[in-house]
């Protein structure tokens, strides 16, 4: 087992040394949240536990000149609820996108194909392995203290009779002293056309950062949102369901080596139908 680990550690510097070499540039973040019940959650379902979360992320990025770059990326998510364990669901995507960069301004376009089950349902369809299309559009504007983002993302699950569109449009300021105030509007539009479903939700992201150190900083904030989900019975749409939620949070982002970042955050969730909840994140960001 120590010979396979450190051959693998081996193969894995070798090939970011020869990518250093050729001017590609790797990048590998994983995600872990955790999920806990709140009192009433965990006597109905006698778990404490609700949810893991797993996003695994690589990326290679290869410059072609100083416009244009191509991405390569690979993800993994996985979902394991403890109460029902049908509804466990998980989705690998490739993806290829052309990075279009005229400073200070940069835009990605993100066509890719997903093979898993997918989406969090729980009818007979949701544990077939199938085939999902998606396509993100991602621009951007940077500069020294303002960042902006808008942004465009779908998928088409065929066999689920599925398909999401979440627009977001962000913007992040950085005051003298580092200290960084941003908010984030995201819209989503879910039509589960195989069971007569449409889901509509508005939330916002709202955090302020601040510096510890060099590579330390200091993340606290809050989001609420809202949802509705109708539901079509025949030629009639009833109204099924209005909730909110909201969370607050705080995390800590730092420095685990020379090139890679580790960021902890825990999010008390707010949840109408689900009562209270604990998120717990950890993100590792590895740039070689």
């Amino acid at each position: 087992m120590k010979k396979t680990t450190f051959v693998i550690v081996l193969l894995a510097a070798i090939a970011a040394t020869g990518f250093a070499q050729t001017g590609i540039r790797p990048i590998l973040s994983g995600q872990w949240d955790v999920y806990f019940n709140d009192a009433e959650g965990a006597a109905a379902t006698g778990r404490t536990l609700e949810k893991n979360v797993f996003d695994v992320n690589g990326v290679l990025i290869f410059p072609f000149a100083d416009w244009i770059s191509l991405e390569s990326k690979g993800q993994f998510q996985f979902t394991g609820w403890t109460e029902p364990a049908t509804s466990d669901w998980f989705e690998v995507t490739l993806s290829a996108a052309p990075i279009f960069v005229f400073s200070p301004f940069y835009v990605i376009l993100r066509p890719g194909v997903g093979i898993g089950n997918g989406v969090e349902i729980t009818d007979q369809n949701s544990q077939a392995v199938e085939i999902s299309y998606d396509m993100t559009v991602d621009a951007n504007l940077e500069t020294e203290r303002w960042y902006a983002n808008l942004t465009a993302r779908g998928s088409w699950y065929r066999a689920q009779e599925t398909w999401f569109v979440i627009p977001a449009a962000g913007v992040t300021h950085t005051f003298p002293g580092g200290v960084r105030l941003g908010t984030k509007v995201f819209y989503g539009y879910t039509d589960d056309y195989g069971n007569g479903n449409a889901i509509h939700s508005v939330s916002d992201l709202t955090t302020v950062s601040f510096p510890l150190g060099e590579r330390t900083r200091l993340t606290v904030g809050g989001s609420v949102g809202w949802t509705r989900t109708l539901t079509t019975d025949g030629a009639a749409t009833v109204l099924r369901n209005d909730s909110l939620d909201g969370s607050v949070l705080i995390g800590v982002q730092f420095p685990a080596a020379q090139n890679i970042g580790m960021r902890y955050q825990l999010e008390p969730v707010i949840r109408r139908d689900a009562g209270a909840g604990l998120s717990n994140t950890l993100v590792l960001d590895a740039r070689l």
